[in-house]
Parts: C-alpha cells; sequence; structure tokens
C-alpha cells in the first residue's frame, strides 16, 4: 500500500501498469487535509507507475508526503491475499465492525470478519454479528409474493384496491389502478416521501446534544425520538389514503403507474400489507415461515426481543458514537435483523433458484423474480434494472440495503456464479469510510472470482 499524506496540496491519484493501462484513479472527498491511500495489486511483472495530480482548483502550491504504508506477505492462496487486502482497511478503523463472505450456490469459498460489535467493550464482530440490513429485506417480499401466486392467492396483475380496506390511487391519475407488479418493480407511482420518516421509531433514550454528532444525523434522530407506534395497515392509510393524517398529493408521483421507475419503500411495505390480508397473518409471521425457518435462518427476526441479545451488534454514527435501537413500522421494506452466517444460506437459496436447483419455489417464480422488468426508457441509469424486489448491475444481481448506521450488500454473477456478501454497521459516508468500503467490495469481486469453487 502506498499513503499519499496531504498536508496542504488536493490531489488526485492514478495507477498505471507497466504496459501504461489505468488500473486505478482515486481522489477522496478529504480536500487537503489526510490521506489518500492506494493499493498497488501487481497482476503482471513490471513497473507500475503513480501519478499524483494537483487538481485544477488548487490555486496555491502545496505539499505532500510518500510513504510505502504495508507490504503485503504473498500469501499460499487467494484466500489468504484478499484477508490480507480487507485486513488493512480493517485496520484503519473507518469501519467499526463488518463481514464478507464469497461464495457459490453450493459452497463458501471465503468468509471473515473484521472489528467489532461494540467498540467501548472492544467485542470482536463476527460472522454472527446481528444487525439491520437495510433494503435487502424487501427480497422476503418478492418471496413471498410469488410463494402467494403459486398458491392461486394473487395475481401479479392484480389491482392493489382488490385486497385493501382503503382506497389507495394517484391523485394525478385517479383513475388508472396501482397494480401489484408496479409495487414489485418500483413503477407503482407512490413515492419517496417526507411522511414516511415517521415510520422510524426509537427503542432507546436519546441522549446525544448538538454537536456531538453530525447536525443532519442529530436533527434525524430529534425527528424519530417524536414518532409513534402504530399498526402497519394503520400508517399506510395514514399516509397513502385520501383522508390520512399525512396524506399529501406530493406523496405520489405525477407519472402515471406502470410508466416511470421511482423507488418506493412505502410501495414495497403495502405489497407485504397485501400479503398480511390475503394470509390473515401478520407479515412477520408469514415470512418466518415460508422463509426464514424454512432455510434455517436461525438468527434472523423482525423484532429485538426475538434474537438472541449477545449476538447484537450496535450500530454507528459517521462519528462512530452508538445510535440508539430503532424499529421500522414498515419494517419489511428495511427491519429485517440478520448476520452474516445467516445471509449466505439466503444468498445461496436465491442462488439456486436463479439456476433451477432450488424446491423452495418454482424455477419459473424465480425466473420472474430474477428478470429485468424495466424498459430501457424507465431503467434508472444505463446498466441497471429492477425485477421483482430484485436489483440489476449489469451481470451483478441481488439487493442493497442502508438504513442508519447500517449497510449491506449481496450480490451474485449470473456468468461466473459467485456471490459476495457485505454487511457492515455503519453508514460509510465519510470520504475515508467510503473509500474502505468501496474498496473491500470491490476486492470482493475481484479476488471472488478466483476462488475455485
Amino acid at each position: 500500500m502506498v499513503r499519499f499524506e496531504q498536508e496542504s496540496s488536493d490531489i488526485a491519484i492514478r495507477v498505471l501498469d507497466p504496459g501504461g493501462e489505468l488500473i486505478e484513479e482515486f481522489d477522496g472527498n478529504n480536500g487537503d487535509k489526510g490521506p489518500e491511500l492506494v493499493i498497488i495489486d501487481p497482476q503482471i511483472s513490471g513497473k507500475y507507475k503513480l501519478i499524483a495530480q494537483p487538481l485544477e482548483e488548487q490555486k496555491k502550491p502545496g505539499n505532500y508526503r510518500v510513504k510505502i504504508d504495508r507490504r503485503l506477505k504473498k500469501g499460499n492462496g487467494t484466500g489468504e491475499v484478499l484477508d490480507q487486502l480487507i485486513k488493512y482497511w480493517a485496520d484503519q478503523g473507518y469501519l467499526p465492525g463488518f463481514a464478507t463472505v464469497v461464495l457459490s450456490k453450493d459452497e463458501v469459498l471465503f468468509q471473515r470478519a473484521y472489528g467489532y460489535a461494540d467498540l467501548e467493550k472492544q467485542k470482536a464482530y463476527t460472522l454472527e454479528s446481528i444487525q439491520n440490513i437495510g433494503s435487502v429485506s424487501k427480497t422476503l417480499i418478492g418471496l413471498a409474493l410469488m410463494h402467494a401466486v403459486e398458491e392461486g392467492k394473487l395475481q401479479l396483475e392484480d389491482e392493489v384496491n382488490q385486497y385493501l380496506p382503503f382506497e389507495v390511487a394517484n391523485p394525478y391519475h385517479p383513475d388508472q389502478p396501482i397494480r401489484i407488479i408496479q409495487l414489485a418493480n418500483h413503477t407503482s407511482s407512490i413515492g419517496e416521501m417526507e411522511a414516511y420518516e415517521r415510520s422510524y421509531v426509537l427503542k432507546e433514550p436519546f441522549r446525544y446534544k448538538k454537536g456531538e454528532i453530525g447536525q443532519g444525523e442529530f436533527e434525524e434522530m430529534v425527528f424519530y425520538a417524536q414518532n409513534q407506534d402504530m399498526e402497519m395497515g394503520e400508517f399506510l392509510e395514514e399516509i397513502l389514503s385520501k383522508n390520512g393524517k399525512y396524506y399529501k398529493k406530493k406523496n405520489y408521483i405525477k407519472s402515471a403507474p406502470g410508466e416511470r421507475y421511482s423507488y418506493s419503500n412505502a410501495g414495497a411495505t403495502l405489497a407485504a400489507y397485501i400479503l398480511e390480508r390475503i394470509y390473515k397473518m401478520p407479515y412477520h409471521e408469514l415470512t418466518r415461515r415460508l422463509i426464514l425457518e424454512k432455510l434455517g435462518m436461525q438468527d434472523s427476526d423482525w423484532f429485538f426481543d426475538r434474537v438472541e441479545e449477545e449476538k447484537l451488534s450496535d450500530l454507528h454514527f459517521m462519528n462512530q458514537k452508538v445510535i440508539p435501537r430503532y424499529s421500522l413500522i414498515t419494517y419489511p421494506d428495511g427491519g429485517l435483523l440478520s448476520n452474516a452466517k445467516d445471509l449466505r444460506i439466503y444468498l445461496q437459496a436465491l442462488m439456486k433458484g436463479y439456476y433451477g436447483a432450488s424446491n423452495f419455489l418454482s424455477k419459473a417464480s424465480f425466473q420472474e423474480i430474477m428478470r429485468p422488468h424495466l424498459r430501457p426508457d424507465q431503467a434508472p441509469r444505463k446498466n441497471r434494472n429492477y425485477g421483482i424486489f430484485w436489483e440489476f448491475w449489469g451481470n451483478h444481481m441481488g439487493h442493497n440495503g442502508g438504513d442508519p448506521g447500517a449497510v449491506c450488500f449481496i450480490r451474485f454473477n449470473k456468468e461466473t456464479g459467485i456471490g459476495r456478501i457485505i454487511i457492515t454497521n455503519i453508514i460509510p459516508r465519510s470520504p475515508m469510510a467510503g473509500k474502505s468500503f468501496s474498496t473491500i467490495w470491490k476486492y470482493l469481486d475481484m479476488y471472488g472470482e478466483k476462488l475455485s469453487p
């Protein structure tokens, strides 16, 4: 690793291989102070070139220092090299605790945990450390929906109002029905709204004073501390139904249902609520029976009192102070508590489904979940698409999740059959936390492909 310590010069770093090909370009969002860390991973022998380029906005001369920060030991195998690379970033301390997994549908090829679940007590973060996984939770809605389709309890093209005790309609297009499939692929026209933030409910007192954490984080928690818990269906009615307490016309986008992609947490939870109505049981109980218990995900659940207290990890603000525990009224869209051990079981089950090697759902159901549903003009970005609560990045598919103090990514490459997982107990918004997270994720992909299944 090479460390460029910026003293008064804001620089971007370019790394060229012996053939002159650019292999990395990086500039952290840390201005002209702090480190720019570069890992040179020689794939071919020869001289590698590092170019430190002052940014154009640099108006005055400045200084930086360069040093070889660490030489990696030559490992006995790819897994050992990967572990050394990840451990380097773990040792920087920008991510308090995290776990990583690389797998095929049949084997776990690499799994390690780093850092701490409890910084104050120096309690290690392990593969069994439990925390919120954010929007990865939505993928369970997709599985439960297709289970209902297989049982003949609903059709994806059904109108949502067929199953609801209150009416949901886009006020800009009141005569165009919203359908279940549109909830699943985020084309329902239900938007991301301010009222959704009322879904977060603190389970512990918020004791920080202004200035002790980031201003945005402070304001967010002060708001959450005032929120009152309520039933999921009641909350959905309050934000989506015309007579709801928190209803606003702008809770919907101006495009008609089915016309445009617009990611919607409330729309996802509405799909889960429809499942409650159909099965006549709470969504948490339904998914426990249909998915968590069936797959053997013993450490995973929707509520703190149903997981092992000893395994729970702290979540962290950007300055690594501990976030009070919170829950979501709209828990199906982002409230599952899980760990790397259970997520590897889950991702392998999904991969087996994609490759036609699962009896959890039919091959046709998995194909429906894991096919791109959006037209090119609807897709959020180039090489991006969305299935049934399922994301696509070119050949990679899975889902990302993020909530206060928590990030979780699960993906696999459909061409190589290699999957990867990362779960961490902080949102990596600071420049170096972001650099740590993105670099580790990149190495899980790069070296994961070299691990023999």
